[in-house]
């Protein structure tokens, strides 16, 4: 296998683009959601919704990927009511991921705040790139102020989370609109989350509170260039992402919904050689027993191999010209392949169709 060179995000950096629309808050049929622990549904991030007499919360995520398939984002969103009236209070966008403006100054450049203002601040323990202004809804929300905070992860993956007062008048003072930021008991537990790794796998496009906005769709024909196949992604309830290398040996998809955990396939066809020469290739004897588990049938485990500090779980299956390798990257600790099985399902008959 591609003993993968750089980190997580040279596999990734054209999959997240910032997209502001002219479009409502809640972009997706929203659901109610209970306080206390709550999984937002195109993250996968695990946050505490507060216990509040007069709120109410709904909840939706949204995603978007172009006719191509190249280019993708997504955002969670928690909108809060006024529990009394029913009117919407306040909006909550949630994003993650390696965008293509790069680091925070680049991606808080692309918004389209009327009057923006930007700071830094210092807030739940952790560092942030600050811009407010005005966001215009384009509809019966009218304009509204806003603001919009940016931090990074030491491997380039950014946390966006905004925040819009649709209860205040545009011209909020900017000491009113950061003091309503910092009591955000949701920003506050998307923020610690982040840092915590709180999260779990979710099937986003299982989910009724998740739409897509965007013209691709999550099923679609791929070809493989480097493994020579031409593969049908599954309905899995995920999305996928194929990374484009011309200077690779093996072919990268990376799941992009939900973004967390973060999970890359790595593909290659080795021609000519069964499984079991293959497998034997790998003969560190410190990872003997890193290997995966819940594999579909016909395909076998092999030893893994550590790439970069990352574990690369390795499985084979015998194919109608050779083997075909597949490299799993889901964390030092996850042996589980069992979500994948739809998709290394695919990748077998797109092997057998060849």
């Amino acid at each position: 296998m591609n003993k993968r060179t750089g980190m997580r995000r040279s596999l990734i950096v054209a999959a997240a683009t910032l997209v502001l629309a002219q479009i409502p808050i809640a972009l997706a049929e929203p659901v109610a959601a209970a306080p206390g622990p709550t999984q937002l549904p195109t993250s996968g991030l695990i946050i505490d919704l507060p216990a509040a007499k007069d709120r109410t919360y709904k909840l939706s995520g949204s995603w978007a990927l172009d006719a191509a398939g190249e280019i993708f984002d997504t955002r969670d969103v928690v909108d809060e009511f006024d529990s009394a009236t029913g009117s919407i209070v306040a909006g909550n966008w949630i994003m993650l991921g390696y965008f293509n403006a790069g680091d925070c100054a680049g991606v808080l450049a692309e918004m389209n705040f009327a009057s923006p203002v930007s700071t830094t601040e210092a807030l739940w323990g952790q560092d942030w790139q600050v811009l407010t202004g005005v966001f215009d809804f384009d509809s019966e929300l009218g304009r509204r102020p806003a603001a919009a905070l940016c931090r990074m992860n030491g491997e380039g993956q950014a946390l966006l989370l905004e925040r819009f007062l649709v209860n205040q008048p545009e011209n909020l003072p900017y000491s009113a609109l950061m003091a309503d930021v910092r009591a955000s008991d949701v920003l506050a537990s998307a923020s610690r989350s982040y840092s915590a790794n709180r999260h779990g796998d979710i099937q986003p496009l299982r989910r009724a509170e998740v739409r897509s906005r965007g013209e691709g769709s999550a099923v679609r024909a791929l070809f493989l260039p480097m493994s020579g196949l031409d593969l049908t992604l599954p309905d899995d309830g995920y999305l996928w992402l194929l990374t484009r290398d011309d200077s690779a040996p093996t072919d990268m998809l990376n799941r992009l919904l939900p973004t967390l955990p973060e999970v890359t396939v790595e593909i290659m066809a080795v021609d000519g050689y069964p499984c079991s020469n293959v497998i034997a290739s790998f003969d560190d004897p410190s990872m003997t027993e890193a290997r995966p588990s819940g594999l579909p049938a016909g395909w076998q485990a092999s030893p893994g191999v550590m790439v970069e500090s990352e574990l690369e779980l390795i499985a084979c299956h015998d194919g109608t010209r050779g083997a075909i390798l597949v490299g799993i990257f889901q964390g030092m600790d996850n042996r589980d392949v069992s979500p994948l099985v739809p998709l290394l399902n695919a990748v077998a008959a797109a092997d057998a169709a060849r």
